[in-house]
């Protein structure tokens, strides 16, 4: 088990005995994609598929969520995924606090995916996207996927639109050499939804 997943696991106990279970609602579920690749050319590599053998590992992914409300304007949300292409090595998703500060505006802290691309907050659920993956020369330009630091979602509709604003800073961690180093990073993106149309604008900047 990582060091995220006991984290989560300490939090967790915490959230139990400063709130009851009769104190807060909460809601478990999950998700499921399931793959099955194969190659055709005996020596050759594509996408994680190669040789002449069935892989059904690489695009499978399996999720599952937790979703508490403590109180009226706080909640938390746990999510743990196994992922074929990491030999189903249980790791950490999300994992924040959220506060609502009015009907518009969210502030949440703890862990979430790096919100690069479109598709990036729910990139392992596969039924989100029209594709049997995201294009992995885009998605995985991005050396880790997972930020900690703190969030603000801004949303508002504005007569037939959508608005939604959004801003991450924090630390994502990544492995060189076998060895885990950590990077300062920060993410804001602007969406606007008329109908089936969106419209998105995202910045992200990594320092040492």
């Amino acid at each position: 088990m990582t060091g995220h997943c006991r984290i989560v696991l300490m939090f967790l106990l915490l959230l139990s005995i400063c709130f009851p279970v009769q104190a807060f609602d909460y809601d478990l579920h999950g998700f499921l994609t399931a793959s099955a690749g194969y190659h055709a050319g005996d020596d050759l590599y594509w996408m994680g598929y190669e040789g002449e053998e069935l892989n059904l590992d690489y695009d499978s992914v399996l999720g599952l969520q937790l979703d508490t409300r403590l109180t009226n304007d706080m909640a938390f949300t746990g999510q743990l995924i196994l992922s074929g292409l990491e030999s189903y090595e249980p790791k950490m998703g999300w994992a924040y606090l959220s506060l609502n500060l009015n009907r518009s505006t969210t502030i949440r802290l703890g862990r979430s995916r790096s919100p690069t691309f479109l598709y990036s907050d729910n990139f392992e659920v596969g039924y989100t996207y029209p594709w049997v993956r995201p294009p992995d020369e885009v998605y995985w330009q991005i050396p880790t996927p997972y930020i900690d630091g703190v969030e603000l979602l801004y949303r508002r509709p504005l007569e037939e639109y959508d608005l939604t604003l959004y801003a991450v800073a924090g630390t994502l961690e990544e492995l060189a050499f076998g060895l885990p180093f950590k990077m300062k990073a920060a993410s804001a993106y602007a969406l606007v939804g008329y109908q089936d149309l969106q419209v998105r604008l995202s910045y992200s900047t990594v320092s040492m």
